[in-house]
């Protein structure tokens, strides 16, 4: 009996793999739904640690990536959520809280804009903040600058893909955003949120529903040479608070693909010569 019972977990083991192994191939199979190259900025590195004097990055490879993306969705308002199968009905002020908890997610799609309109947007709204904060520096309204100092770190450190829009059908986005260089179409889950008095202005939240892209043992090689190619040129003290400085951020090049399934790999790695 324990000779059958091991040999049928051999053999579960064996048919789980299999069913793993063809829901990969079927996901990569032909072209790929999606395939956009993003840069460092857009991308956080996990599962390596880099520690000034050691060699750290050689022993503990970054394993997977995720994509680093704007929450900011001015845009998602009421007709929006209600597009993608929300009610959106006000509820009275004491239930609104209770509201929002029993309100479910929905999985749907958005549409990330990779250095478009609504990335200039917000970089001139962050020029616009830092000529406020400069004058009320010089003025000494403001006690300490740091503040100043992350907007302005923001400017060349902060992700440049910003979700656009959502849509239940991605082929229906495909055809409103057609731009394949700039526009990826993305697997999400929709959250509503209660705003405004009595609930009367919900305003909704995405996060992605595949966020950590896991790398091929060759693609963590790959990452790992670059990251020390990148520490040893660089020249200067480490970055504090992260992998590189933002300049070298920008030289790192990932292609991310989406397949038949819309499940997320990394089809590439490489190094630029110059930052953009």
């Amino acid at each position: 009996m324990r000779r059958y019972g091991f040999l049928g977990a051999i053999l579960f083991l064996l048919l789980v793999n299999a069913v793993l192994f063809f829901r990969v191939a079927y996901n990569r199979w032909g072209v790929p739904q999606e395939r956009i190259t993003l840069t460092g900025r857009e991308i956080e590195m996990e599962g390596g640690v880099y520690q000034p004097g050691t060699k750290m990055v050689e022993r503990k490879r970054p394993t997977s990536i995720r994509l680093k993306y704007s929450h900011s969705c001015p845009w998602f308002d009421a007709a929006k959520l209600e597009s993608i199968g929300f009610d959106c009905r006000v509820p009275s002020d004491k239930d609104a809280f209770l509201y929002d908890l029993k309100v479910r997610p929905r999985r749907t799609f958005a549409v990330l804009e990779y250095e478009g309109r609504a990335y200039e947007t917000w970089r001139h709204e962050t020029e616009e903040k830092i000529e406020d904060l400069e004058d009320k520096w010089k003025r000494g309204e403001i006690k300490s600058d740091s503040y100043l100092k992350d907007m302005k770190d923001s400017l060349v450190s902060n992700t440049r893909l910003f979700p656009i829009d959502v849509g239940n059908d991605p082929g229906v986005l495909r055809q409103r955003y057609p731009d394949r260089r700039r526009l990826m179409i993305a697997p999400v889950v929709a959250r509503m949120i209660s705003g405004g008095a009595h609930g009367a202005h919900p305003q909704g939240t995405i996060s992605l529903q595949v966020n950590s892209i896991y790398l091929s043992d060759p693609q963590r090689t790959r990452l790992a040479e670059i990251l020390r190619q990148l520490q040893a040129n660089k020249g200067k003290p480490d970055y504090p608070g992260g992998w590189l400085a933002p300049e070298q951020r920008r030289r790192l090049r990932f292609t991310i693909c989406y397949g038949r399934t819309y499940e997320p790999w990394v089809e590439d790695i490489s190094l630029q010569g110059e930052p953009p």
